[in-house]
């Protein structure tokens, strides 16, 4: 994710989401070429949107061209002074014991705005790959802090956690019954459930 530069008042007023980049050079080095494809997600009305590198440069206080022809709202671009962004590589796993999960909210996108605040009920998904006939244990934390950093999540303190065995390599779909605040932040982890066995 980044921060996109507002075309009307020059401050990072709003987030755009990266979620692809194409290229048809080697993408071994830091170097960006003219044809490069960013795809992102616009916060303006939920789609996914292509843009070459050339086409998102501009000089956003003046209202350029690029910016203003925008192919939602003219608000995706990079200004050619000052930009910023962060790259999320995932939770902390170190020992990588976590099963890929993912996580999905009913009208995603629609919150409430601050300051209302709505009650949100998630459904998890463990997309696997699993172990048929393995037990796995889906945790959940309440705010990053709760989230543990060394792979212990066995010992962690948990909001909850759900117990299932795998009946195929997956997915494995749960629906959390315990709401959580629109304002908040909540995290899943799924790890195989330890046996006597694995302790032999």
């Amino acid at each position: 994710m980044w921060f996109v530069k507002g075309s009307c008042s020059g401050n990072f007023d709003h987030a755009e989401t990266v979620v692809g980049y194409y290229s048809n050079h080697s993408l071994s080095t830091d170097e960006t070429h003219p044809d490069d494809i960013i795809a992102f997600l616009s916060s303006a009305d939920l789609k996914r949107y292509y843009r070459r590198v050339d086409s998102w440069v501009d000089d956003v206080m003046s209202g350029a061209l690029n910016c203003t022809n925008g192919s939602s709202g003219g608000s995706e671009c990079h200004d050619q002074d000052t930009q910023s962004a962060f790259s999320m590589l995932g939770l902390a796993d170190p020992e990588g014991v976590t099963v890929a999960t993912s996580l999905t909210v009913p009208d995603a996108g629609k919150e409430a705005p601050p300051p209302f605040v709505e009650q949100i009920t998630a459904t998890v998904t463990v997309n696997g790959p699993l172990a048929v006939g393995a037990s796995y244990t889906i945790y959940r934390f309440d705010g990053a802090d709760a989230f543990p950093r060394d792979s212990n999540f066995a010992d962690a303190e948990s909001t909850s956690r759900h117990v299932f065995r795998a009946k195929s390599k997956g997915p494995y779909t749960w629906v959390d019954r315990k709401p959580f605040a629109s304002n908040s932040a909540v995290y899943y982890a799924t790890v195989k459930t330890r046996s006597a066995e694995d302790d032999d």
